[in-house]
Formats: C-alpha cells, sequence, structure tokens
C-alpha cells in the first residue's frame, strides 16, 4: 500500500511544480494517508511540508495552515509526542476560536485533539474540562451523532474514569453507545467500536 501512496505522488509532482497550495494540498493528502495506515513519521513529515508551503503563501491562521497543522497534530499523537501534540493544538485551537468562533466543529474537532494529548499525559482534570466542552458544544451546534460530538463523549467518559468516578464514567460510556447505536448506520464499522 505505501508503494501505491508513493507512486502516485511521484504522478503527481510534476503537475504542482510551479504552485505552492498545490504542493501543500498534495503534502496534506499523504499525510493523512499515512496517518490512517500507522505511518506515523512519514505523516508527521508530509504535514510539516503542507504547514511550510501554507506558510509561504498563506497566514498562520488561515484555513489551509491550520488544518495542515491539524494534521501535523494527529501526526504527533500518533508518534507519542503528546506534550508537543498539546502546545500545537493549543495554538490551533486559539487560532480558530478567532477564525471560526468556538462552536464550530472544526474548532471542537482540534479541542478533541487536545483532550486526546492530556489524556496520554494523565492530564485527568484538564482533558475532563476540555472534553466536557467538546461533548456538550458539539450535542448543542452539530448534528446528532456527529463524530466529533461521539469523541469528545468518549474522551470524556474515559478522563472521568480515571479519576475514579467510576458511576458517572458509566453512565457517559453508555450514553455514547446508545448515541452510536441510534445514528449510525447497521454497517457502519464505527457503530460497533463505540
Amino acid at each position: 500500500m505505501l508503494d501505491v501512496i508513493e507512486d502516485a505522488a511521484a504522478g503527481w509532482a510534476p503537475a504542482c511544480r510551479t504552485s505552492q497550495t498545490c504542493k501543500a494540498a498534495l503534502h496534506d493528502t499523504l499525510s493523512e494517508s499515512f496517518y490512517y495506515l500507522g505511518q506515523y513519521d512519514q505523516a508527521r513529515q508530509q504535514a510539516e511540508a503542507a504547514v511550510r508551503l501554507h506558510g509561504r503563501v498563506f497566514s498562520k491562521d488561515h484555513l489551509a495552515t491550520l488544518k495542515s497543522t491539524d494534521n501535523l497534530v494527529a501526526a504527533l499523537i500518533g508518534q507519542g509526542r503528546f506534550q508537543e501534540s498539546e502546545l500545537l493544538a493549543r495554538e490551533v485551537i486559539e487560532s480558530k476560536r478567532r477564525v471560526l468562533g468556538p462552536a464550530h466543529r472544526e474548532t471542537l474537532a482540534s479541542m478533541g485533539q487536545l483532550s486526546t494529548s492530556l489524556l496520554s499525559l494523565g492530564q485527568w482534570v484538564a482533558a475532563e474540562g476540555v472534553a466536557r466542552e467538546v461533548a456538550e458544544t458539539g450535542a448543542r451546534v452539530l448534528p446528532p451523532g456527529d463524530e466529533v460530538t461521539l469523541n469528545g463523549l468518549n474522551d470524556l467518559g474515559v478522563a472521568v474514569r480515571k479519576q475514579g468516578r467510576l458511576g458517572e464514567a458509566e453512565g457517559l460510556l453508555r450514553r455514547l453507545v446508545e448515541l452510536s447505536l441510534r445514528t449510525r448506520s447497521e454497517t457502519d464499522p464505527r457503530r460497533w467500536s463505540s
């Protein structure tokens, strides 16, 4: 599979020779592909290249730059580099709150990455606060069963459980399963992973 991705990238590279944004978009796509294949080193390298290229063309607050930076945060999480991912996620959230608003889906998705980083660092109380905001705001402004809301609810349940509040955690995780079963089709594999 890696050979297919690398061959495809080599085939597209000449078409992007003169366009920085085309090159950056190609690096974003490669970063996402490598991430989903569990190749986090390659995902990080591609995301870093996309962030650099977007930074030359756009501001750091431009949506294209923020998307590339989100990919970099995800790759850092995949690599287990949680302190770096936490700091970078906080920067992205600050920019997205300013550009998109605090209740925008993309802002909440970046907050989800922050809560994942905090959980991985053992910062249960901080993770709980971020995850609660994602879950509650997502439930209010996003469609029922949106992935961002469900991930926030999952992180919230984990953070509460890690603090020893087992009854509350059980209620949150039951709610997660109920929402997942209610909003996902029988054939959606994510329905069964909640």
